[in-house]
Order: C-alpha cells, then structure tokens, then sequence
C-alpha cells in the first residue's frame, strides 16, 4: 500500500485518508493481513493502543463512504480531524 494525494468527492478524499493511515501503520511496522477486513484490522490493534478513538472514527466515515452512504458536514470534519491527528502520529 502506497500514500495517495488527498483529492477527488468527499467520499473518495476519506477512501484516500483512510488508505493513508494503513499505509502508515505498515509503515510503522504495525500489523496488517490484505484479507482482514477494516474492521479486523481496527480489532488486531486494540492490543496495541489504548486509545483507538480517532482510528475508530476515520474507519466509520470511510465504511460509510466506501458503501455508498451519504456523508454529511460533520462526517467530514470528524474524518479530517482524525486523519491529521493520525498521521501526525505516524510520520
């Protein structure tokens, strides 16, 4: 998984962030298996942190991008705060 630019509709932006963030924590060494689903992934982590609030965030707004739902203002926002508190952390 590679970063990728940050642009396109809403919903492809957080489809982009949420890529993002995994690419960073395998980046970081982190675990990951192609077939987990988000959710799993989200699972194997809690092990790890204690705090998945903002992972726990960005991974609704994107299911909810990702499966067609509808995104409103503060899906965004709370997708875009969690995103750079993120990658803040795994630069």
């Amino acid at each position: 998984i590679t970063f990728d630019t940050i642009e396109g509709s809403p919903e492809e932006r957080i489809i982009k962030m949420y890529k993002n963030v995994v690419a960073g924590l395998i980046k970081r060494g982190y675990p990951y298996q192609k077939s987990w689903t988000h959710w799993e992934h989200e699972d194997k982590l809690k092990d790890i942190f204690e705090d998945l609030e903002d992972l726990d965030n960005i991974t609704r707004v994107f299911e909810k991008a990702k499966y067609g739902y509808k995104l409103d203002k503060e899906d965004i926002k709370i997708a875009k705060e969690s995103y750079e508190k993120l990658m803040h952390f795994l630069r």
